[in-house]
């Protein structure tokens, strides 16, 4: 690592992750904004799983959470944001890039599942992942599933 950026009036910034964070059941991380964002979150649950995070309100432009399925997940996952009136815009991409289920201009949508029946596995694939990005208004999301589109929009 260079040594200008651990000096935060350099240009050059550290952009390691802030920290990680372990999900094995149902959860809602949504209380605290400042220590769910910028965060890996690896996933291990076993069953079906309902992940609440916080509206993108709460998070400066830029700030990012970032989901990894760890193990093989039995049963389908919701990941929604606090409210029902926070929107998510993106792309979910199956292996290959072939199959993709996208909301480019949609309002409405404010939850991702993750159907593990849409697994290459059967029951969540490990690598799996989903990034959520904040403008301070909305989330962008991207995510990546080893078999069919995994991912899905929805609404709460």
């Amino acid at each position: 690592m260079r040594s200008d950026s651990l000096n935060q009036n350099s240009s050059v910034f550290n952009t390691q992750p802030f920290a990680v964070g372990y999900i094995g059941a149902n959860i809602d991380i949504s209380d605290d904004a400042d220590k769910v964002k910028n965060r890996v979150w690896f996933i291990n649950a076993t069953g079906v799983t309902s992940i609440t995070i916080p509206d993108p309100g709460e998070f400066n432009a830029g700030d990012w959470i970032k989901f990894v399925i760890t193990a093989a997940i039995a049963g389908d996952m919701t990941i929604k944001t606090e409210t029902a009136d926070s929107d998510m815009y993106g792309h979910l991409h199956g292996s290959g890039g072939a199959a993709y289920a996208s909301n480019p201009d949609t309002a409405n949508k404010d939850k991702i599942v993750y159907d593990v029946s849409a697994c290459a596995s059967g029951a969540g694939d490990l690598g799996d992942s989903l990034f959520l990005l904040s403008d301070g208004t909305n989330w962008y999301v991207e995510g990546q599933t080893n078999g069919d589109v995994a991912w899905v929009f929805g609404e709460q």
